[in-house]
């Protein structure tokens, strides 16, 4: 039987970088202290943001309350949830490449580049940004790649 339809290959996958949370700023706060319980550390906080870095050994977790955001947007349509995470992957284009094949918007463009481009930033440097959509649903949840250097 013959294929009907061959998306580009994986890239090699290394892991994931971080997840991140929307939250409200009292949220936020709760959810940092149960992190705080179960062993994370209070890694630095976005200079112009309301963003918090949170780890525990190779797990990093971020905490996104930003008012009028796009993780506020979310928070305001779902509550506390986990709202976008980051993959660490060999070829980035070829994640993209492949997402796009399989119906997931590329959203990268030059304010979310301009964005990673600040040092204060947490997020990993210009880095491919990517939408997943589920059809029917409004909401949106975001995949960061991070290419292995």
């Amino acid at each position: 039987m013959p294929i009907c339809f061959s998306p580009p290959p994986l890239p090699v996958y290394h892991g994931l970088e971080f997840i991140e949370f929307a939250a409200s700023a009292a949220e936020a706060q709760r959810l940092g202290q149960h992190l705080q319980a179960l062993g994370f550390q209070h890694e630095g906080s976005h200079r112009s943001r309301q963003v918090t870095l949170w780890r525990n050994g190779g797990a990093r977790i971020v905490i996104n309350h930003q008012p009028h955001s796009w993780a506020d947007h979310f928070y305001q349509r779902h509550g506390v949830s986990l709202c976008a995470m980051a993959l660490r992957v060999e070829h980035s284009a070829s994640l993209v490449a492949r997402a796009r094949a399989l119906g997931v918007c590329h959203l990268a463009g030059r304010r979310r580049a301009e964005r990673n481009a600040d040092p204060g930033d947490l997020r990993p440097r210009r880095q491919p940004y990517l939408s997943h959509r589920t059809p029917g649903r409004l909401s949106t949840s975001a995949i960061f790649i991070c290419v292995m250097a």
